[in-house]
């Protein structure tokens, strides 16, 4: 496993396209302020927003007319099968805590619902309903061919043995600024989006997260440097994968379903408006989703 010992590209090369998975509430909208920064917006695709997309009239993924164009690609709904439109991707990610993680997800949705006017379950109930290792599965469900066969664990740490960089929260700061500079990036250290510890404590059931805490210490041992390095060797992993035939429709429905969903929460009925004529099928796709969901 090489998350932070890759060596440097051998000279000449083409800088790699980044690509990441924003796992709720691990310094992803901090780390996508500093892309927006450093880079313009025909560079850059983000999907942890479908309605900042949507309101600031930005492209979807299968709507951007020149996706070799693109530096940085980052969001909750990045999927591998998005690799295959991609020049040179180099893929990474962050994990933290997942005991912080799970209770400053839970407070950051709590706000949101409220300032969309919805309401939320109570803690007990919402932890309940909530699948338990989240992160496990949020990771497995985005990268199911590398995830393979085995338990949630396994296919979780197969997952991330692809990756070319995994960080951590708590050295974010040092090593976010290396990981954008690897695509000509250059920005200064943002922190946002940081969730008030809450007065009422949050108590998580005993075995809620075991799987979770188990890929993060894995993760941590398995990290034996703290800042991303472009590589000199091919990620034969993920070259293999890319020589296999895209799935053109069911990354489409894939991505469809999780736009609609976000859209019925926003009360967006009506994504009509079309950048281009290629974009129509992908419309009427979401269009489909949206009378389907729940």
């Amino acid at each position: 496993m090489k998350h932070a010992t890759i060596e440097e590209t051998a000279a000449g090369t083409r800088s790699p396209t980044l690509v990441g998975l924003h796992i709720p509430k691990c310094a992803g909208s901090s780390l996508l302020r500093m892309a927006e920064r450093g880079l313009p917006p025909t560079q850059l695709y983000q999907n942890t927003s479908f309605h900042k997309n949507f309101a600031q009239g930005r492209p979807e993924f299968f709507e951007i007319r020149n996706v070799a164009a693109l530096r940085f690609i980052w969001g909750h709904f990045v999927h591998e099968e998005m690799l295959k439109y991609v020049e040179q991707p180099f893929l990474f990610t962050y994990l933290r805590d997942p005991e912080e993680r799970l209770k400053s997800n839970y407070r950051f949705l709590s706000r949101h619902k409220a300032n969309l006017g919805q309401s939320i379950d109570p803690w007990h109930v919402w932890v309940e309903k909530t699948p338990k290792n989240p992160i496990c599965q949020f990771i497995v469900d985005r990268f199911p061919t590398f995830a393979g066969t085995g338990g949630l664990l396994d296919r979780a740490q197969n997952v991330l043995r692809v990756f070319d960089f995994v960080g951590f929260t708590e050295n974010f700061a040092e090593t976010a600024p290396h990981l954008l500079e690897l695509s000509g990036v250059h920005a200064p250290v943002l922190r946002e989006n940081t969730t008030a510890p809450s007065e009422t404590p949050l108590v998580i059931p005993d075995g809620y997260l075991t799987l979770d805490q188990a890929l993060y210490d894995w993760a941590r041992d398995q990290a034996n440097s703290e800042l991303p390095r472009n590589r000199k060797q091919p990620n034969t992993a993920l070259a293999a994968f890319l020589k296999t035939p895209a799935k053109e429709a069911f990354l489409r429905d894939w991505m469809a379903q999780k736009l609609a969903r976000e859209y019925r929460d926003f009360n967006i009925t009506d994504p009509a408006a079309q950048h281009h004529r290629g974009a129509q099928l992908w419309h009427k796709t979401i269009l489909s989703h949206l009378g389907s969901v729940a």
